[in-house]
């Protein structure tokens, strides 16, 4: 397809015409609106396994944890955990579409090989937060409104006009409980509107639960 008669501009347009064609067949393949759910504790718990065999191996006590919240007011969900976190030098291989971030770990056994979730969790959400801490390094990176970047990318190879930047941003500013680990990843995604509406309708069943939830490894906390 991108042959030797191809000008750069060309093979541009053809990266940019196969990158949304990806990104759009893999958001349609969710049509649940708790999807979100499965995808970033999967992901948690294939880190936790990893550093709970490392630290058996290794003699060396580990406690696992994973804590869930859930906002209905800032519309978010995040998911964070103590397991080995992602290597500095991967970091940002997890905003790359296709990129799985099992791969990234090295979890060869585990499901879901194709970055599907990821290409999810960046593209159909107003926004998409990864936060890391290793020994090395601790880093945070913040994709805004990936859903209407995906929208205008298809809009302007439609009309043939120049692709959108990615609002993308980058700092060290970690969650404090993920800091306080010595390694882990935090995990966030904020709804669009609709989306918010279902998913918080299945979640809580009472007025006086619509405010917000906090679940982890052992327990249940309203608040």
């Amino acid at each position: 397809l991108l042959g030797t008669g191809t000008t750069g501009n060309e093979k541009r347009i053809l990266q940019l015409a196969t990158l949304s064609s990806t990104i759009e067949s893999t958001v349609s393949s969710y049509d649940d609106a708790f999807d979100q759910f499965p995808e970033m504790i999967q992901n948690a718990l294939d880190s936790i396994t990893q550093k709970f065999f490392e630290c058996d191996s290794a003699g060396v006590a580990y406690q696992p944890k994973l804590t869930i919240e859930v906002s209905e007011e800032s519309r978010e969900i995040s998911v964070l955990d103590n397991g080995v976190g992602v290597p500095e030098n991967h970091f940002h291989k997890v905003f790359e579409p296709n990129v799985s971030v099992k791969q990234l770990l090295g979890l060869k056994d585990q499901r879901g090989h194709k970055g599907a979730a990821v290409v999810y969790l960046q593209f159909d959400h107003s926004k998409f937060e990864f936060q890391v801490k290793t020994s090395e390094y601790c880093r945070k990176g913040t994709l805004l409104d990936g859903q209407v970047w995906r929208r205008k990318l298809r809009e302007s190879l439609a009309t043939d006009s120049a692709p959108p930047e990615p609002q993308y941003s980058e700092s060290t500013d970690i969650h404090p409980t993920l800091s306080s680990y010595e390694s882990g990843a935090l995990v966030c995604v904020k709804l669009v509107d609709d989306d918010a509406c279902d998913l918080f309708d299945g979640i809580f069943s009472t007025s006086e639960d619509r405010k917000s939830t906090r679940l982890n490894s052992s327990h249940v906390k309203r608040s």
